[in-house]
């Protein structure tokens, strides 16, 4: 049995939790500890594969003075540390993780800078980063992004059920202007129960 604990107060980008091909057989391994402070992610031995795991997200910016000290501080607060940094570019890895997808930004070509970001355009449009519990999107919000000023969007975190049951947020921007996320998603059941509507629509329509 392979275990690894992980504080709560850490955060991993959602995008780069799951495999796919694996996901009903991972999530019915994850459990939050009764203790507050930890997050407890078991899987039998030779579940884990890499394969199609993401492993970075890079980031043009417009102004990267400006985004690398917002995004040091971001980063550190959602338990990264700073593993690369040139006069250009940025980088951040989860602390004391064994998996989990590395964040990374770089300055933009001012021949591609004019236009500035638009989520609305080709490409991405936001960034979503896992959180332990509603509590910690929470303290997030009045701690971290409030203070500071930071562009909080859609009026604060809030329950979105359309999305999954229990699906808890925060939206807010970068210095750019780019949506970013805080995301409380319950151990990803409420997909599972997505997937078991689709199931039963489909039997109904074959």
């Amino acid at each position: 049995m392979y275990e690894t604990t992980v504080a709560s107060d850490w955060f991993l980008v959602s995008v780069a939790c799951v495999n796919l091909r694996q996901a009903s057989q991972w999530e019915s391994r994850w459990f939050i500890s009764p203790h507050p402070v930890f997050l407890h992610l078991e899987w039998a031995a030779g579940m884990v594969n890499s394969k199609g795991q993401i492993y970075h997200v890079e980031v043009n910016v417009s102004d990267f003075s400006e985004s690398v000290k917002f995004y040091d501080e971001l980063m550190n607060w959602l338990g990264y540390q700073r593993i690369y940094h040139h006069r250009i570019a940025a980088g951040w890895g989860l602390r004391r993780a064994t998996l989990g997808c590395n964040f990374w930004i770089i300055q933009c070509d001012a021949r591609f800078s004019r236009k500035g970001y638009h989520r609305k355009r080709v490409g991405v449009n936001h960034i979503a980063f896992h959180a332990g519990s509603r509590r910690t999107v929470d303290r997030f919000y009045r701690e971290y992004l409030l203070p500071r000023g930071i562009r909080v969007l859609y009026g604060g975190p809030k329950e979105y059920p359309e999305y999954s049951k229990g699906y808890y947020s925060v939206y807010f921007e970068d210095p750019d202007r780019m949506k970013l996320e805080l995301a409380h998603v319950p151990i990803l059941r409420g997909f599972e129960e997505h997937r078991q509507v689709s199931r039963a629509h489909a039997s109904l329509a074959a």
